[in-house]
């Protein structure tokens, strides 16, 4: 009976549950935007790499490489840095790395050399971080939602991502009628946003996975005691 009674309890469990609650609306609606961001942005500034300047089959063969030393960094980041700050920190990066572009832009002529070399540099280095922080949110996310929820919370965010990704063409076309920089602005505002978003999420690293919205809960009270104790210390 009671076998029966938890099945059932998991059977009726929907798409709305992850908005059942104001912290699981928060937590979701986060990673919502995190996902398409990623996902935006990742796609957007591979389908840009013609506008970027210089060799196109060269641009191409980089911007694959980078992600290589990505997942790299991903391996030491999940170990010793944490889920939350290691996302907060790769995609403070990537933004930081987009609007770098649009104020060297701002100061330099489109025909130096010079330019797109360092326009090159830069676009691949956030590539670099942004690919990181979007494999990162996967792990995230599935140690947030609960067990409960888990493939539908996932599942959720992936669509979000799929949303992103369609509009990513849309920067490529705005990169060639309009400027490249505009497209770079766009990536790098979107990125802090979602920075900014992140920080409203709990660290999971070493923690107890959550079975239950309650479970769920309970990590948003823990964290805010832990946040209070940290300044108290201070």
């Amino acid at each position: 009976m009671i076998t029966q009674n938890k099945q059932s309890l998991v059977k009726h469990q929907t798409i709305l549950d992850l908005l059942s609650t104001k912290i699981m609306r928060k937590y979701t609606l986060i990673f919502w935007f995190s996902f398409a961001v990623n996902a935006f942005i990742y796609h957007g500034i591979s389908l840009n790499v013609q506008q970027i300047g210089g060799n196109l089959y060269v641009n191409f063969a980089i911007a694959g490489l980078v992600e290589i030393p990505s997942i790299l960094l991903n391996l030491v980041g999940l170990r010793y840095v944490g889920r939350k700050w290691f996302t907060v920190w790769t995609m403070l990066a990537a933004s930081l790395s987009y609007l770098a572009i649009v104020l060297v832009g701002a100061y330099t002529t489109s025909d130096n050399p010079k330019y797109e070399m360092v326009k090159l540099v830069l676009a691949m280095v956030g590539k670099l971080f942004i690919f990181s922080s979007f494999n990162v949110i996967y792990i995230h996310s599935g140690e947030i939602f609960p067990t409960v929820l888990r493939h539908t919370g996932i599942g959720s965010c992936t669509i979000a991502a799929r949303i992103g990704s369609i509009l990513a063409p849309f920067v490529k076309e705005m990169s060639e009628y309009y400027n490249f920089t505009i497209s770079m602005l766009v990536f790098g505002l979107l990125a802090f946003m979602a920075t900014l978003f992140t920080l409203f999420l709990p660290e999971t690293k070493d923690k107890d996975i959550p079975d239950s919205v309650r479970d769920v809960n309970r990590i948003d009270i823990s964290k805010s005691n832990t946040e209070q104790s940290t300044l108290l210390d201070k």
